[in-house]
């Protein structure tokens, strides 16, 4: 995990640098929950490695399956928090 947390922060710099006026905060997570709290937009970036001898159809079905997760737990957290603009 520690691998994976120092190209996150790499790729955060990245987006530092970019010092774009839209971009006001950037938060490195490892927990969806923890990322998505107070957020008005979300950048994932996540991916589904195909495994050895895995039919497409298997590897798909599990693409489908990893992302609705993703789903239904940034509309979990969103019921939980009420904006007022």
């Amino acid at each position: 995990m520690d691998e994976w947390l120092q190209v996150l922060n790499g790729v955060a710099m990245e987006l530092e640098d970019t010092a774009s006026a839209m971009l006001r905060d950037i938060k490195v997570c490892t927990e969806l929950t923890e990322a998505i709290v107070d957020t008005d937009f979300i950048l994932m970036l996540d991916e589904l490695r195909r495994n050895p001898n895995e039919t497409r159809l298997h590897w798909n079905e599990r693409k489908v399956q990893h992302y609705t997760n993703y789903g239904n737990i940034i509309n979990e957290v969103s019921d939980r928090c009420h904006h007022i603009y």
